[in-house]
Order: structure tokens, then C-alpha cells, then sequence
């Protein structure tokens, strides 16, 4: 028993000296998101997911990049831009260390 939690807490302490904790598949679906008039919204994904507008519901154009976009973790819409997003999270690994050092990597 003492040698599986030495197990476990040492590859979490590994996990978080790089500065983020694999994860297995994440969400994928669709989320709706609205703008009532002028007010800008957000709605909560997860971080580095990829996200396309589905389906427009309202009369107000939803612009990419003018009347909706994606935040770090979070769809914004703003101006009257109401839809539905589809949202494609990517498993998470750890990087490849060819390519970044962990003092390299934010979570």
C-alpha cells in the first residue's frame, strides 16, 4: 500500500511540475451561447478546444473575431449574436520535449 501511493503522488508531482495534468478525451458537443442586445457573454469550454459556429439563431449577424470569439476556456458573444457552437476538445499530453521545456509550458 505505501509503495501504490509513492506511486501516485510522484506522478502527480511530475504532472504538476510541467504545469498541467494529463487527461483523458475531453468534451466534445454543442453548446448554445447568447448576447441579449449589447451585452457581451461567456460561455465556459474547456481550454484549447476547438470551436466553430453550428448554427446562427439570431437576426444579428455573429461575426468570428466581431460579434463572437474564443477566449482561453470560454466562447464570447456579444451585440445580439446568438448560436450554437460545436465544440471539439482534443486530448490533452504531456508535450513532447523535443519541442518545449516545462519551464516553457503554462497550463
Amino acid at each position: 500500500m505505501r509503495r501504490s501511493w509513492w506511486v501516485a503522488t510522484a506522478s502527480l508531482a511530475m504532472a504538476l511540475a510541467l504545469g498541467t495534468a494529463p487527461r483523458a478525451d475531453a468534451q466534445t458537443g454543442t453548446i448554445r451561447c447568447e448576447s441579449r442586445g449589447a451585452t457581451r457573454e461567456q460561455c465556459a469550454i474547456d481550454r484549447g478546444a476547438r470551436v466553430e459556429l453550428a448554427r446562427q439563431l439570431s437576426s444579428n449577424p455573429c461575426r468570428q473575431n466581431v460579434s463572437w470569439g474564443v477566449g482561453s476556456g470560454y466562447i464570447w458573444v456579444t451585440n445580439g449574436c446568438r448560436a450554437e457552437f460545436s465544440v471539439s476538445a482534443l486530448a490533452t499530453t504531456l508535450p513532447n520535449s523535443e519541442y518545449a521545456s516545462p519551464m516553457q509550458i503554462r497550463a
